[in-house]
């Protein structure tokens, strides 16, 4: 499984998702990707995803299929996509 976050520069809630995740869940992002790159991969995760607002933690599969989503800045939200992780 794989841990992928997607966020903008700008963004306290996105700043705040990454400290909640790395002090309080000691989990690390495999891919992270900023929402205003212009690059082909960026696009294409973000449209894949149907990312719409920022900051978004996605739990997939090694396929890529997605196991779990939480979106803004919800501590018990991501405890329990965390709890999914094993």
């Amino acid at each position: 499984m794989k841990i992928i976050k997607f966020h903008q520069d700008s963004c306290q809630p996105c700043r705040m998702v990454e400290s909640f995740l790395s002090d309080v869940l000691k989990v690390e992002v495999d891919e992270s990707y900023n929402v205003w790159d212009n690059d082909r991969v960026t696009l294409e995760m973000v449209q894949n995803y149907m990312i719409m607002q920022t900051p978004v933690i996605l739990l997939i599969d090694d396929e890529y299929k997605e196991i779990g989503k939480s979106v803004g800045f919800k501590p018990s939200e991501l405890e329990n996509l965390f709890s999914k992780r094993g």
